[in-house]
């Protein structure tokens, strides 16, 4: 599969929940790029799930640093970040 870019908008930021796999900020822009129903993301990597076929993908420091801010409930902005996801 080629390189994604995931981009967080200010609705994802808004609209996302804290500690949630599949409804904070980064998820809902997953979905979103890869038309998917379902993610899993942690502060350390994401899981795609799609009638396609499920993908993996780690995130970059700064996307983890973002996790980790929101989950704090921290001042987070819109960003985006390429990705290479790869079947599982």
């Amino acid at each position: 599969m080629a390189f994604k870019e995931i981009k967080v908008l200010p609705k994802d930021i808004k609209n996302g929940q804290p500690e949630s796999h599949n409804n904070c900020p980064i998820a809902k822009a997953v979905k979103r790029t890869f038309d998917a129903t379902m993610v899993s993301v942690t502060d350390q990597d994401v899981i795609v799930y799609t009638p396609e076929g499920n993908l993996h993908f780690d995130l970059p420091y700064f996307a983890t640093a973002f996790v980790l801010s929101f989950d704090n409930k921290q001042e987070v902005r819109p960003f985006r970040f390429t990705v290479d996801p790869q079947p599982i």
